[in-house]
């Protein structure tokens, strides 16, 4: 009886753990379409499926003509466009210890939108958003970067910091900027003024639903976000763009998407 006693207890604590483990995860695959893998390092990753969870660490890639949505726990939004390897550096969330918060992501290759959440704005100086061309900072956010030779990035809500080692350079809501390298300021360009091919694949991620204001992802509770993730119309239209039809949802066109205001320079 004793013994029977014992290994019930021992399932129980068992059975805590992993609960306990998965609620320290830092992200949940909300949609799929294609293919996408993650793992360890990018050469140890295994195809990943829709509702699976990803902990800090784990490299994420996505494969030709494939989008993935991520949603994380503090209730911010990433997509993932085709071609793209990036990293959950390192993730750390509770809604009552923001003294904690910790967001560090890198974006190795590739492009992605990023939707911060109501509790990533409370502390925004722990987010940070790493690229071969520059480290992003937020100030409550919604933006688009591309990394390549050059990289570039758009702000459709909030306004970010772009720094490297030319200096910080800071863009608004509107804002359609150059990363030419780690050595050199961030600035402004006009959106025209992106290649078609960047312009593109901005134009596909800037015109999918995330839910919230103004296209925003809230933190959980917050009423526009309550039934969470990428919306009906958001998804068909994500998954005519990754297969090339060029079908994009409430806006966000293939000629670079938003306008607006320039950024300016901090040096």
């Amino acid at each position: 009886m004793l013994r029977a006693s014992s290994r019930a207890l021992l399932w129980v604590v068992f059975a805590m753990l992993v609960v306990a483990g998965r609620a320290q995860a830092a992200a949940v695959v909300e949609t799929l379409i294609g293919e996408a893998k993650a793992g360890p390092t990018l050469t140890r990753t295994t195809a990943i499926a829709k509702d699976q969870r990803i902990e800090p660490g784990n490299y994420i890639v996505t494969g030709a003509k494939s989008i993935v949505v991520l949603g994380f726990d503090d209730g911010q939004k990433m997509v993932l466009n085709e071609n793209t390897q990036f990293r959950i550096t390192a993730y750390r969330f509770k809604q009552d210890e923001p003294k904690k918060d910790l967001f560090s992501f890198d974006l190795l290759k590739g492009a992605l939108r990023s939707v911060t959440s109501l509790f990533a704005r409370r502390s925004p100086n722990a987010y940070a958003m790493r690229t071969p061309q520059a480290t992003i900072g937020i100030r409550g956010t919604d933006f688009m970067l591309y990394t390549g030779s050059p990289g570039f990035g758009q702000v459709i809500s909030g306004s970010i910091g772009a720094s490297n080692g030319g200096g910080t350079g800071v863009f608004g809501a509107g804002s359609t900027f150059s990363m030419p390298g780690p050595g050199v300021l961030p600035f402004s360009i006009p959106p025209g003024s992106l290649p078609p091919g960047v312009a593109n694949q901005f134009g596909q991620m800037g015109g999918m639903s995330l839910g919230g204001p103004g296209g925003n992802a809230g933190g959980p509770g917050a009423p526009e976000a309550a039934e969470g993730g990428i919306g009906v119309g958001g998804a068909a239209a994500a998954a005519a763009a990754a297969i090339g039809l060029g079908i994009a949802a409430g806006g966000g066109g293939g000629d670079g998407g938003t306008t607006g205001t320039t950024g300016t320079t901090k040096p």
